[in-house]
């Protein structure tokens, strides 16, 4: 096969849209618009960069425990990093006084928990997972 051709192929996989097998959900907010963020503010907001969803908040970033399935996944296909490298950065970022890590949770319902206490924070959980009442999705966009 042909450079060109190979490079086609290539641009055509990367440019698919990801067939989430997670979920992004907050708290719904009192204000009517909903919050739509896209991949890329995701991937900041749990590298620590402040991302805005509404006057003077923040989305706080919560990701589950290290070892967990989901987590990986997530890390894999937002982050685009895996679990070493996430450590990695991390660690620098710690180390440095930069930035400090997402809150991590161990269960799906300490992160429903943390989302009703923690006005503004984000979590992901499997793909089809039956939301409490006041959680709502926002990535993938419903």
């Amino acid at each position: 096969m042909r450079l060109s051709s190979i490079l086609i192929l290539l641009i055509g996989f990367i440019s698919q849209p990801v067939h989430a097998a997670f979920w992004l959900v907050m708290k719904q907010l009192d204000s009517a618009e909903p919050v739509q963020l896209n991949r890329q503010q995701i991937r900041q907001a749990y590298l620590g960069k402040p991302i805005s969803i509404g006057k003077d908040l923040f989305c706080t970033p919560v990701s589950l425990e290290q070892g967990n399935s989901l987590r990986k996944q997530f890390n894999a296909q937002v982050i685009g990093l895996t679990e070493a490298r996430l450590q990695s950065y991390w660690a620098h970022m710690r180390f440095s006084g930069r930035k400090k890590p997402p809150q991590e949770v161990a269960t799906t319902q300490q992160l429903f928990s943390y989302l009703n206490t923690k006005q503004g924070s984000i979590g992901y959980v499997a793909a089809g997972t039956e939301l409490p009442s006041g959680i709502v999705r926002i990535y993938p966009h419903p």
